[in-house]
């Protein structure tokens, strides 16, 4: 009897996208990152791993919660001592 095998070869391809993290400031500019994996399908079979980045980031800014209102808050001295904020000494 002789027994014979198929071998699928299946290339990976990437998953969609994460969704955008929240921007690494609560004040001013940052930086957003989003994620993907080799997994819609994985390669198998001695396929290709999925070609590019699993990961990108964009530039965001939060300026809009940095108004320039007189401070009441904790929140509101963050974002006027943050490592964003220019010092006037």
């Amino acid at each position: 009897m002789m027994l014979a095998f198929l071998l699928f070869v299946v290339d990976g391809n990437w998953s969609l996208w994460a969704e955008w993290s929240a921007c690494s400031t609560t004040c001013g500019d940052g930086i957003r990152e989003r994620t993907r994996t080799c997994t819609h399908p994985a390669a198998s079979g001695g396929g290709l791993d999925c070609q590019g980045a699993p990961h990108e980031s964009s530039s965001c800014s939060n300026s809009q919660l940095c108004s320039s209102k007189p401070l009441h808050s904790s929140y509101d001295q963050a974002c006027k001592t943050g490592p964003t904020a220019q010092s006037g000494n």
